[in-house]
This record gives structure tokens, sequence and C-alpha cells, in this order.
């Protein structure tokens, strides 16, 4: 069973070239997904960033501008 990613979807993913690639997003938001085990404050608290890394397809991108999903 592959492991889930730690965000649901994500507009600033940064990823490796390898195959598979190894990913992080990027998105500042309120509160990091439940599944993100290393959510970080981010130059204002309380934004967040999640600083896990994830093995594979980043996911989808986040519906509505500047909403952010890690």
């Amino acid at each position: 069973m592959a492991t889930p990613r730690p965000w649901k979807c994500c507009d600033v993913t940064l990823c490796t070239r390898s195959i598979p690639p190894t990913c992080s997003c990027q998105d500042v938001v309120d509160n990091c997904a439940p599944t993100c085990e290393d959510c970080n404050g981010y130059v204002h608290p309380p934004r967040r960033v999640c600083l896990d890394r994830y093995t594979g397809d980043p996911g989808p991108r986040c519906t509505g501008a500047g909403t952010g999903g890690n």
C-alpha cells in the first residue's frame, strides 16, 4: 500500500527529476493537513508550511486562487 501524500493538493510543488520524483509542497496555509508530520511556522505565524517530503506524484493543484492545501 502506498504512503498517502502529506497534502490533499498543492499549488507550489518542488520535485526532484528522479523517477519517481521526491516532492515537497511549498504552499503557505493557515493549517497543515492532518497527514503532515512536520508543520512549521512560516514568516508571520500563524501561517504554516508542511516540510514533509513525498516520493511519487505530487497530486492535484488546489482549486481556487491562493487556497493552498498542504
